[in-house]
C-alpha cells in the first residue's frame, strides 16, 4: 500500500498522469471501527470491479488537534495502527493531508473542486450518513452530490453499522474503554482492542510479590480505565497470555499512571523492546489493600482468572 504524507504540497499525479479510476473515501477513521470497515471494504470492491484504485484520503495530524486543541483527544489507534489496519482491508492508497490553517480553511467547494477533482481526480467517493467537509465542517452529503455532477465524480452514501440499537462509532467505543468494558468495545471494533508500548525499567514490585511484571510505558493512544485486565501480548510477532495492571498502584502510595503486564511462563529479558498488549475482559477495578499478603492473594485470584477468561475468548 502506497502512503503518501504532507498532501497536497506532495503531489500525487492525479488521474490525467496515470491514477487509474479513483475510487475514495474520506475521514479520519479512528479506531478503524465495523462501520469504516464497511466503507472501505465498497471501495475495495468498486476499484477492484472498475480496475481502478481504492484510495483513503484521511488527516495528519487528527483534525481535533488544531480545531479544539484545548480539549485533547484520545486516540483509539495510533497513525501506524491505523496504517496497518486500512492495509489489511486491501486499499490501495493512502493520502495523508496535512490538516493546517490554511486546508481546515478550504470551504467545500474549494475541497471539491481542488482537492477532490483537481489533485486526486476522483470518480466514484463512498462516504458515512453523516459525512461533512470543508470550513466549519459546512459541506454536507447534499453539496458533495452537487459538487459530483459538476466535476464528474459519484457519490456513495454508506449506512451506518447498528449494534444493540446504536450506530457503532468512535466516540461510543471511547466511552466503552473508558469504562473498562473492553469485551464489549471489541464488538464494535471487529477485534479486540490494544495498544503497544516500550518495556522500561520499573521498581521490581511485581518481581518482589513473586509475579514479575513488564513495565509499559503509556502510550498516546487511549488507555482503559484503571483495573486489572485479562490479555494476550505480542513480542517479536509471538503472542503469549497475561494479565494487565492499569494504575497508579494505591497500596505503594504511588501517584504515577502504570501499566504492567506479567506475562505466563516467560523468563524473557524484555527491556526497550516494544510490546502489544491487547485487551480481552476486565477482570476487578483498581483498588487498596491494606497489606502485602492481601495483595499476593488477589494476584492469584487474578490470574486464575485471567487464565479461564482467555481459555474461552482469547
Amino acid at each position: 500500500m502506497k502512503i503518501i504524507h504532507n498532501f497536497p504540497d506532495t503531489p500525487i499525479g492525479g488521474i490525467k498522469k496515470g491514477l487509474t479510476y479513483p475510487v475514495i473515501t474520506i475521514g479520519n477513521f479512528d479506531g478503524l471501527h465495523l462501520g469504516h470497515q464497511v466503507i472501505m471494504q465498497s471501495v475495495v470492491k468498486e476499484a477492484g470491479i472498475r480496475g481502478g484504485t481504492g484510495i483513503v484520503v484521511t488527516f495528519e495530524p487528527h483534525p481535533f488537534s488544531l480545531l479544539a486543541s484545548d480539549r485533547p483527544l484520545k486516540l483509539l489507534t495510533s497513525f501506524d495502527e491505523r496504517m496497518r489496519l486500512i492495509e489489511g482491508l486491501g486499499i490501495d492508497m493512502v493520502i495523508c493531508a496535512r490538516f493546517d490553517e490554511k486546508f481546515a480553511h478550504l470551504s467545500p467547494y474549494e475541497f471539491a473542486a481542488n482537492i477532490l477533482h483537481g489533485e486526486i481526480g476522483a470518480k466514484e467517493i463512498y462516504v458515512g450518513e453523516d459525512f461533512a467537509f470543508g470550513y466549519k465542517r459546512s459541506g454536507k452529503i447534499d453539496d458533495l452530490k452537487r459538487f459530483g455532477r459538476e466535476f464528474g465524480f459519484k457519490v456513495d452514501t454508506i449506512m451506518p453499522v447498528i449494534l444493540d440499537g446504536e450506530r457503532v462509532s468512535s466516540s461510543r467505543i471511547r466511552g466503552l474503554i473508558g469504562d473498562g468494558r473492553v469485551g464489549e468495545s471489541a464488538r464494535l471494533l471487529g477485534r479486540y482492542y490494544s495498544i503497544e508500548g516500550l518495556v522500561v525499567a520499573g521498581k521490581n514490585r511485581g518481581k518482589d510479590l513473586g509475579y514479575p511484571t513488564a513495565n509499559v510505558r503509556p502510550p498516546d493512544e487511549m488507555i482503559p480505565k484503571d483495573g486489572v485486565y485479562a490479555a494476550k501480548v505480542t513480542i517479536d510477532a509471538t503472542s503469549m497470555d497475561g494479565v494487565t495492571y492499569i494504575g497508579n498502584q494505591p497500596t505503594f502510595g504511588i501517584n504515577e499512571k502504570m501499566v504492567e503486564v506479567h506475562i505466563f511462563n516467560c523468563d524473557k529479558n524484555l527491556y526497550d523492546k516494544s510490546i502489544r498488549i491487547t485487551f480481552i475482559e476486565h477482570i476487578r477495578d483498581d483498588v487498596t489493600f491494606e497489606n502485602r499478603d492481601l495483595l499476593i492473594g488477589q494476584i492469584k485470584d487474578d490470574i486464575r482468572r485471567a487464565k479461564e477468561l482467555l481459555l474461552f475468548k482469547g
